[in-house]
């Protein structure tokens, strides 16, 4: 992916399985052409979990970012719902709480 503009590496374990290192990639937001109305896309990887790149779709260069990073923290709370644990490169438990936006937290009351 060019013009990465945010990279988190986090280490992965499924139920039973062997640790993995997963990393999540976000691009640039770009507007798309030849559409009526405005269009933009935010690139995103999640490796290995999704091989190839998405194109996060939104209305402004804002909205496909943020719903870029909502797609990565909740295919990483899927990835631990289905039993799977998030750690960091030292073991200790990756926070997926710390990458919530602060209204999220603040609704589901946990900020």
């Amino acid at each position: 992916m060019a013009d990465v503009i945010a990279r988190e590496s986090v280490f992965g374990e499924r139920r039973g399985g062997t640790r993995f290192a997963i990393e999540v990639s976000v691009g640039q937001p770009f507007r798309v052409d030849g559409v009526a109305v405005e269009e933009w896309m935010c690139p995103l990887t999640l490796s290995p979990l999704f091989g190839d790149v998405r194109n996060v779709h939104g209305n402004s260069s804002l909205q496909a970012l943020c719903l870029a990073l909502s797609l990565a923290i909740d295919s990483l709370e899927n990835f631990k719902a289905d039993g799977g644990s998030l750690t960091y490169e030292d073991g200790t438990e990756y926070d997926l709480w710390s990458l919530s936006f602060t209204a999220a937290a603040n609704r589901f009351g946990v900020a």
